[in-house]
């Protein structure tokens, strides 16, 4: 073999490897930090006749360059657990991933005013086999902005992530809501 010959076999063999590398998505394996107890076996948050969908309220930009799956309560761009009126963030993210491709979308918000709890039922869309993604760490979360006034006390956020091909992840939050 010639010189360029075998440089053009160790190309190609480069370009199969990396294009079989890009082509494999990457395995996550999700531990969620919080297991609610709320959480029955079918997956099924709430059961309370005092539930309602929440109307008030809107997506806004949330990042969190977190690497688990987290909850934060914010208002006026600081965080924190004792919200004093409306409006107010709750941001959910979904943890590091290694590639990009992901995103988080709202399929379900529901208030309990009864036990004051937040129900929030979140998808996470995976990229899917040999779709291009940018090759670096990304931190899929979303912000949403409650503006309903809600009982004075202490309320509960439950988040539930659901995935293709995995396992839902929960998660839990606390804050103090006061007029």
């Amino acid at each position: 073999m010639s010189g360029s010959q075998v440089i053009l076999v160790i190309l190609l063999t480069g370009a199969l490897i990396g294009g079989a590398i890009l082509l494999t998505p990457p395995k996550q394996i999700y531990t969620p930090d919080i297991i609610t107890e709320e959480a029955s076996p079918n997956n099924t948050l709430y059961e309370s006749s005092e539930e309602f969908f929440l109307k008030n309220y809107k997506t806004v930009s949330c990042f969190l360059k977190t690497q688990k799956e987290e909850i934060v309560i914010s208002q006026n761009n600081n965080q924190t657990t004792n919200v004093r009126g409306v409006p107010f963030v709750i941001c959910i993210s979904a943890g590091e991933k290694r590639t990009g491709g992901y995103n988080l979308s709202i399929k379900n918000i529901i208030l309990d005013q009864e036990s004051k709890k937040i129900y929030i039922d979140l998808f996470l869309k995976t990229p899917g086999p040999g779709e291009m993604v940018t090759q670096a760490f990304t931190y899929p979360s979303i912000g949403i902005e409650i503006e309903e006034n809600l009982i004075e006390g202490h309320w509960e956020v439950i988040a539930k992530i659901e995935q293709e091909k995995s396992q839902p992840v929960f998660l839990k939050k606390t804050f103090l809501f006061s007029l």
